[in-house]
């Protein structure tokens, strides 16, 4: 954290895996659901509030990661997006309504669509098969 602060900027191909900053928040939130069962409390509160401000800055990186060269680091943000996404919809779970379960929908189609995104962009790093000699030639090496 003091890097970020003090030192030099984070490499641009480097820049998605800060999206493993907002993680913990919605991997508590999960666990203390599972642990201390559906209902709001100060705990939920404090992860969801945590969530929504580191979340936040990368609202405000969404134009540079839009211009960025695709890399493998974008990777970074599918476990974040799964983390939150799950969390969000628990959250929002608590009070079932219409508008709640829309919204809900929305969160679930959002992340995996972002995730395909990522799987699909990331088809481009797999070796291209090579191509056979046509049978009788020879191929020299």
């Amino acid at each position: 954290m003091v890097r970020f602060a003090t030192g030099p900027a984070v490499p641009e191909q480097l820049l998605p895996t800060l999206a493993m900053f907002s993680a913990p928040p919605a991997v508590a939130g999960n666990a203390w659901r599972a642990l201390a069962g559906p209902g709001q409390d100060e705990v939920q509160f404090a992860l969801l509030g945590t969530l929504a401000a580191l979340l936040l800055p990368h609202l405000f990186l969404l134009p540079r990661y839009l211009r960025m060269r695709f890399t493998l680091g974008f990777w970074a943000f599918t476990f974040t997006l799964a983390a939150s996404a799950t969390y969000g919809v628990r959250m929002l779970s608590l009070s079932p309504s219409t508008w709640h379960t829309s919204l809900s929908w929305t969160v679930v189609e959002t992340a995996t669509a972002l995730i395909g995104a990522v799987a699909a962009r990331s088809l481009a790093f797999l070796p291209r098969p090579r191509r056979l000699a046509r049978p009788g030639r020879v191929q020299h090496t």
